[in-house]
């Protein structure tokens, strides 16, 4: 609490005496401009006249009324007669008069001292006025603007707490209701703790809350307490409570004040809504991908998984049924079938494991020098085509390594092969592979019906299908995890149609050699198929 009442201390202590020393100070200034004016005009009275001296004396009156105020004017009007009757009039050197039409100049005079400085302080009212109004409207945009900035609600209330402090020079509280204890504080400044504020304060608090209205010190409803309480309103309720504390106990907020908190209220009000609704529809996001999510796996389990197990447990169970008929190419194929099964199954969780992996964060390269020929040919035999589909592989000579995660580059080729069988016409797909001096390109070529145009780009989305007459198996997650793969590695991947039939699907990898003082070597390729 000792930094809130160094705070304060630094703030003036009593408006009144303050206001009192001035007008001492303003009143012995006029006197001291009036007889400076008395001293330079008496010299010069028979040159210049009574008449030109009297227009003389509403000068310190003209000065007065524009720079010291309305009760400084008139106090430089009556000062002005009084010296000019004394020292000008006849008989000099005294408040009397020989012509009693002077008496009529003086009331004029007098009467011209105080309109004048009527005007001048209402004119200067008005300037000051203005000047708050421009300051407060500055303050606003100030608070507009730094809240709008600000993400998460503990620093948006933060941000406005020390704004709203700085703007109206006083202590802020913004409470909001609490599971727990009712109401709790969720930003001050200066700092204020919980504990510090009695259960009177805290009754004001409620009944602002609950009534919806402004109550508390300077108001008519519940005037005793220590600070005005202003309800934090939006359009879909109440949000808060906004407290504030003068700096100085004797000195009430004026209502320009108390219009500027009101509207930072509606400002912070707004603001706090905003926040409160990107998390519930951030949480309403998640709660969308879970239920996506779980149909997902749903259809993979009811699916993608179904039918592999359902082809294997008929191939074991035929294998296991000491059957002496089963023919050897037969048996063969029953091997050859639990194992294409085997391996759908685990590309399937692969999947799904890298996807989780993605979305944790955890996922992590172990980059290592490759042969792209040795990265196509290890997955070609891992998705193990049958006897009547092929791969058909082209290669520029002269092929660099390429410092990569081997396992995972292995995973984008066989994904890509995957779904390139899926959607091909005549069993066979293309891969091509070129090179120049910054990256190297691989595309996985298709000959199926290929794509509109405005999926191309989708087709790279998490859990998107492409809709086709065809009962194609799949998750939505292949590519996804290609397009995250090869991102990770600084490459690119994209889709395009092909002039006449099927899909081209590329991606690239930058070229390092010689980027970390390593050599890599260079293999010749050639034209083959597989």
């Amino acid at each position: 609490m000792s930094g809130i009442h160094e705070w304060l201390q630094g703030l003036p202590v009593n408006k009144k005496i303050r206001n009192d020393k001035g007008f001492i100070v303003r009143f012995l200034q006029i006197v001291l401009i009036v007889a400076i004016l008395t001293l330079l005009l008496k010299p010069f009275q028979a040159i210049l006249g009574l008449v030109n001296i009297s227009m003389m004396f509403l000068l310190p009156v003209l000065y007065s009324a524009v720079a010291l105020g309305r009760r400084a004017a008139i106090v430089s009007a009556v000062l002005g007669v009084l010296f000019f009757d004394f020292f000008f009039v006849p008989p000099p050197l005294s408040l009397t008069v020989d012509d009693l039409r002077y008496l009529l100049s003086f009331l004029i005079f007098i009467i011209v001292g105080v309109l004048t400085g009527t005007l001048a302080s209402s004119l200067q009212h008005q300037v000051v006025r203005s000047r708050q109004r421009e300051a407060n409207m500055t303050a606003l945009y100030a608070l507009s603007r730094e809240i709008s900035a600000v993400a998460g609600l503990d620093n948006l209330l933060a941000a406005a707490a020390i704004k709203v402090a700085e703007s109206i020079e006083c202590q802020v509280i913004i409470m909001m209701p609490d599971e727990k204890t009712g109401f709790a504080v969720k930003a001050s400044f200066p700092e204020v703790k919980q504990a510090f504020i009695d259960n009177k304060e805290w009754a004001v608090v409620t009944w602002v809350y609950q009534q919806r209205k402004l109550a508390g010190k300077g108001t008519d409803t519940l005037g005793d307490a220590e600070r005005i309480y202003l309800p934090l309103l939006t359009e879909q309720g109440i949000v808060g409570v906004l407290g504030v504390q003068p700096a100085i106990e004797e000195i009430h907020l004026s209502a320009e004040q108390r219009r500027l908190l009101e509207a930072f209220a509606s400002l912070i009000a707004v603001a706090i809504n905003r926040v409160q609704l990107a998390e519930k529809a951030r949480a309403n996001q998640l709660l969308m991908e879970s239920e996506r999510l779980y149909t997902v796996l749903f259809d993979c389990v009811s699916h993608d998984l179904k039918t592999p197990l359902s082809s294997i447990l008929g191939a074991v169970t035929t294998l296991l049924s000491e059957n002496e008929a089963i023919q050897p190419d037969d048996k063969l194929e029953l091997l050859q079938a639990i194992k294409r099964g085997t391996q759908h199954m685990n590309r399937l969780v692969n999947n799904l494991l890298d996807m989780a992996r993605l979305e944790s964060g955890s996922f992590r390269l172990s980059k290592e020098w490759c042969d792209v020929q040795d990265l196509i040919s290890v997955a070609v035999r891992q998705i193990e085509p049958s006897r009547d589909k092929k791969v058909i592989l082209h290669t520029m000579a002269n092929l660099p390594l390429v410092k990569a995660d081997f396992i995972l580059i292995e995973q984008v080729i066989i994904n890509l092969l995957d779904n390139a069988f899926k959607y091909s016409r005549d069993n066979n797909v293309e891969i091509s592979v070129h090179s120049d001096q910054q990256e190297i390109r691989i595309a996985v070529i298709d000959n199926g019906l290929g794509l509109p145009e405005e999926d191309l780009e989708r087709i790279f989305d998490k859990f998107y299908r492409i809709k086709s007459t065809r009962q194609v198996s799949g998750t939505g997650l292949g590519l996804t995890i290609c397009k995250s793969i090869v991102e990770a590695h600084g490459g690119r991947i994209w889709a395009k149609n092909n002039p006449h039939k099927g899909m081209t699907i590329t991606f690239t990898l930058p070229v390092l050699a010689g980027l970390s003082g390593e050599i890599p070597l260079v293999k010749d390729g050639e034209e083959n198929g597989e």
